[in-house]
């Protein structure tokens, strides 16, 4: 009982020290005109937002003009034409189309008909970028849309979604330069090489005078050469001249 009263007085004796060696060393370095010990509290770890925007990117002076220049066009049209190499080495080429574009809608024109399913047909689709949605129609004048007349249907937006030549401006790299200047359908072009968003080497043809892409090539590596996976061609390009009824789906028709 002894042992452990003192054993208790002890205890109580090392605690009232402790407490005034802080309290003294506290007076001590305000005494000394030193700031007193800032609280300890765990490290903020801060994690980057996925809605965080990309860096700028920088681009040489010729570069950034043009495609300046290609940012300011809001009204174009183009036929486009598509080929990408299979599994065997062979090139498998897309269903062409003509694009009419006019800030942020567009109609595609096929050249025939498309199956919607076993019993409707489209050749025209009309596109809405912000809300995402497309929509054909048949008015080709084929067997194929003899029961569609006045008739519109709902597609599969992104299996329709064209490509927004703007689009193709955003995404050129930051390490891009200059190859050279020629001539793509009877067009004089900055063809400008960089690596794209996949970290494979793609060349774009830029109309000079306007400033939009005319051709998109990407390329493969296979050792120590470049093997072409896709080109895409912009062709017969026509700037500033369509209206709102080239983009617009007219009144007569009744969505299904």
């Amino acid at each position: 009982m002894r042992k452990a009263l003192l054993s208790m007085m002890f205890i109580v004796l090392l605690l009232l020290v402790a407490c005034s060696t802080s309290d003294e060393e506290v007076v001590t370095r305000k005494e000394a005109g030193l700031p007193s010990e800032p609280a300890r509290t765990p490290p903020v770890v801060v994690i980057p937002s996925e809605t965080t925007e990309p860096a700028p990117v920088t681009l040489s002076a010729d570069i950034a003009a043009l495609v300046d220049k290609g940012k300011a066009q809001t009204n174009y049209k183009y036929s486009f034409a598509s080929r990408t190499r299979n599994q065997y080495g062979n090139y498998d080429e897309a269903t062409k189309f003509d694009l009419y574009y006019k800030e942020g809608l567009a109609k595609k024109v096929y050249a025939s008909p498309q199956r919607r399913d076993t019993a409707t047909f489209y050749n025209e689709v009309h596109l809405d970028f912000a809300k995402k949605k497309a929509v054909g129609v048949c008015n080709s004048a084929t067997v194929l849309c003899g029961s569609s007349e006045d008739k519109a249907y709902s597609l599969d937006y992104d299996r329709e979604r064209p490509t927004v030549l703007l689009h193709l401006l955003d995404a050129i790299g930051s390490d891009a330069r200059k190859l050279r200047v020629g001539l793509f359908d009877q067009r004089s072009v900055m063809i400008i090489e960089y690596s794209n968003w996949q970290g494979k080497r793609e060349q774009l043809s830029i109309d000079t005078y306007y400033g939009l892409p005319l051709q998109q090539e990407i390329f493969t590596a296979q050792g120590d050469e470049q093997i072409l996976e896709k080109r895409d061609t912009f062709t017969n390009i026509v700037v500033s001249s369509i209206k709102n009824k080239d983009v617009t789906l007219p009144e007569n028709y009744v969505l299904q």
